[in-house]
């Protein structure tokens, strides 16, 4: 068995630090406090974000681990995936109608459907290749601030799309085409709705 090095504990962090869950409660945060103008509208979208992007997948995940569902820290088997990614299709359903009843800003609503749209399709994907979810969470993240102009937000977080990358190749779960489609896909999709949205 290969020995671990300084730099594969490195790529464990990095992996660790951005899962999914992170980038997007990050991308919801953000938004509802810089778009969002009623402070009781703030309260509910930051507690919902928070449940159903954050809190809700991380305890599915504790759950399914301990239950034997899922075999690895990292899903490695594709077919394992499709069950989380199926429970999060229904978080984000729920986050689209609560934005809804709860009459959140366009682009909170907006947020919700990207990453509603994105776990649909990971779960079709996933049925016959594995794609990086990680790169995928961290390129919505990246798009939806690099589509609103946000530079410094968006640099970094092109920084962490290339580390997370990178990580994800390191700890040898991806291979490169994985980790370069997820990537492609996440921040396709931002510009897809967004412009779709701002031509209706």
């Amino acid at each position: 068995m290969k020995q671990k090095t300084i730099v594969d504990y490195i790529a464990r962090i990095i992996s660790t630090l951005f899962v999914p869950p992170v980038p997007a409660l990050f991308a919801f945060v953000y938004f509802t406090f810089t778009i969002e103008t009623d402070p009781d509208k703030m309260i509910f979208s930051v507690l919902i974000s928070m449940l159903l992007v954050f809190i809700f997948p991380i305890i599915i995940f504790i759950y399914l681990r301990k239950k034997k569902t899922i075999s690895d820290l990292d899903t490695n088997l594709k077919e394992q995936r499709i069950l989380p990614y199926s429970l999060g299709i229904v978080l984000m359903f729920a986050g689209i109608i609560c934005s809804f009843i709860f009459q959140f800003n366009n682009e909170i609503i907006l947020l919700w459907l990207i990453h509603f749209i994105n776990m649909v399709l990971l779960v079709i994907i996933t049925r016959f290749w594995k794609i990086s979810a990680h790169t995928s969470g961290v390129a919505i993240a990246f798009g939806i601030f690099s589509f609103h102009l946000q530079v410094v937000l968006t640099l970094a977080l092109f920084v962490i799309l290339l580390l997370v990358g990178w990580s994800r190749m390191r700890l040898k779960i991806h291979s490169f085409q994985q980790v370069l489609l997820g990537g492609i896909l996440g921040c396709t999709l931002v510009y897809l709705i967004e412009l779709i949205d701002s031509l209706i």
